[in-house]
């Protein structure tokens, strides 16, 4: 398997305008880790689910202390 060095992130806005952001290397290994992306082969990629995201959030040690978030329903 190949190494990546970098990555785009896109974002979509209410009109669903695309807005891409450029990702250093850094920046890029930390949002595969916190999503905990993995790269199984050339073709497969897993990451966590939402419910386990939501979960990771719940916690009272959060390291990332982020705002709460709401689930879409």
């Amino acid at each position: 398997m190949q190494q990546i060095h970098g990555g785009t992130l896109t974002i979509y806005d209410s009109n669903y305008d695309d807005i891409k952001v450029d990702l250093s290397n850094t920046q890029l290994a930390f949002i595969v880790k916190v999503l905990g992306i993995e790269f199984i082969d050339d073709k497969t990629v897993t990451c966590f689910s939402d419910k386990q995201l939501y979960d990771f959030l719940e916690k009272n040690i959060n390291p990332l202390r982020l705002m709460e978030v709401k689930e879409e329903k």
